[in-house]
């Protein structure tokens, strides 16, 4: 198990659910702003309002509104390509 050492404990090397709160919270925010506003009218200050948390949280996470859209296609990708990992060598109609 990956353990880290962080301000003198020792911790797991796993996410904290505080920490995928506030994630979620800003890739939902930040979506929603998308829709509405399209993505060069979207400010941190709108993602962080909508999302209810403190600019610092998502500079702590993210370097900028780049950097949070390139996570969430990340993410979205990688959930593509187990997708297709899992229908791989299955047919058509079994895959569906």
């Amino acid at each position: 198990m990956n353990r880290v050492i962080k301000k003198g404990k020792i911790m797991d090397n796993k996410l904290d659910r505080r920490i995928l709160k506030s994630k979620k919270a800003i890739e939902k925010a930040f979506l929603e702003l998308m829709l509405t506003n399209g993505f060069d009218k979207i400010s941190v200050k709108q993602i962080t309002e909508k999302a209810n948390v403190a600019r610092k949280t998502f500079y702590l996470h993210y370097t900028d509104i780049y950097d949070l859209l390139n996570a969430i296609v990340e993410k979205e990708m990688n959930q593509l390509e187990d997708v297709c990992r899992i229908k791989q060598g299955k047919s058509w109609v079994e895959g569906l």
